[in-house]
């Protein structure tokens, strides 16, 4: 038997005394040799854990990506560096917020110091169930059976704010804190509740394929464009999001830069993301995306994870979609996109983003103005 399967395997995890079990030993000149094996009776095989973890996380109340989130987390197949650098996608899979473990689900989002920040802040109850087996489908069961609904649906939102703020780490450098995580987890939690009474199932607003040319969004939507441009020369990459209201009128403008960035596909995906965090900080109810990448864009209708080495920027902006009440994203030319495309050029020029309200770049409010 391998070193591997001998440190991994889940019976040497503390047992429950409480259970049956049989005691075998045996020696000889050189040694003693004793073996603690349960008996069938009392014990949980793990496809039977998998089931019952599996019916414990569609039976909390809240948003339904949430509940996949919690899903693909116990399935273990979370974009995780340990993951990727097992795929060969990145360098090394060590945790990229303490660098002290390799980055699995349950370091991630449960062992990490910093999960545990959020945690002990977010509940006392929850901080307390900790569990000595890593793997956080087994942490999940431990959960399901120590807490109650209302902390179940906490615990659920909360562990998926920590994994966007991993992402942002990852793709933007910034580590919110901990009373912030659990603000926004406490907030979309409230948001569910209120509007799971008022709205039966979430409005998927769709557009024509490629239109080609810039067309107002229905009333009480906003439209969002983005797009990114590539200097293989400087080895940097600009994203322009502009946002629009159903009358065509520019509200806000957004420029920003990343350095080492000079795949096509991967700009577009950074792009995406955060034309999706812009509207996130605006708090929109309902939006429309638009791009002129048709990768990206089929991508982000997909349901499936994307594994490409792009696929943490797009699965994680999926993740946020579907936070909204109504939202839709479509591909569209070059032609119906230009204002998005030209403020994408100028950050190419700057290292910090920039927000733009009421006063806009002459060079794209003009091509805003003849949308119109």
């Amino acid at each position: 038997m391998s070193k591997e399967k001998l440190t991994t395997t889940l019976f040497l995890a503390m047992p429950d005394f409480s259970h049956p079990f049989e005691l075998h030993f045996d020696a000889s000149m050189i040694g003693i040799g004793v073996v603690l094996n349960w008996s069938r009776e009392g014990s949980c095989s793990k496809e039977n854990l998998q089931k019952k973890v599996w019916k414990g996380i569609w039976k909390i109340q809240g948003a339904s990506v949430v509940k996949t989130f919690m899903w693909q987390a116990c399935n273990n197949i979370l974009p995780t560096k340990e993951v990727l650098y097992k795929r060969k996608i990145v360098q090394e899979p060590s945790c990229p917020i303490c660098g002290l473990a390799n980055e699995t689900v349950d370091h991630i989002l449960w062992s990490c110091p910093s999960a545990k920040d959020v945690w002990t802040e977010c509940s006392p109850k929850i901080s307390k169930c900790a569990s000595i087996v890593d793997d956080f489908s087994a942490i999940m069961a431990h959960l399901l059976e120590r807490l109650d609904a209302d902390q179940l649906q906490l615990m659920a939102a909360t562990a998926r704010q920590i994994w966007l703020r991993r992402n942002s780490v990852v793709f933007g450098g910034e580590l919110t804190d901990p009373s912030t995580i659990i603000r926004w987890a406490k907030d979309q939690v409230e948001n569910w509740c209120t509007f799971s009474k008022r709205i039966p199932k979430r409005e998927v607003v769709s557009g024509s394929p490629s239109p080609a040319a810039w067309t107002k969004p229905p009333q009480g939507y906003m439209k969002i464009n983005w797009d990114a441009s590539v200097d293989k020369r400087r080895k940097r990459m600009g994203v322009g999001v502009v946002v629009r209201d159903h009358d065509g009128r520019a509200i806000v403008m957004l420029g920003t830069s990343r350095e080492y960035v000079q795949d096509p596909s991967m700009a577009e995906a950074i792009a995406a993301r955060e034309a999706v965090m812009l509207a996130q900080r605006l708090e929109l109810r309902h939006i429309i995306l638009e791009g002129d990448s048709l990768e990206i864009v089929q991508l982000l209708q997909k349901e499936e994870e994307c594994w490409s080495t792009y696929g943490q920027a797009v699965n994680d902006t999926k993740q946020r979609l579907h936070s909204w009440q109504g939202w839709g994203i479509q591909h569209v030319s070059r032609s119906a996109n230009g204002a998005a495309h030209q403020l994408a050029q100028l950050p190419l020029g700057y290292d910090a983003a920039q927000e733009w309200r009421g006063s806009f770049p002459q060079c794209v409010l003009s091509i805003v103005s003849k949308e119109c």
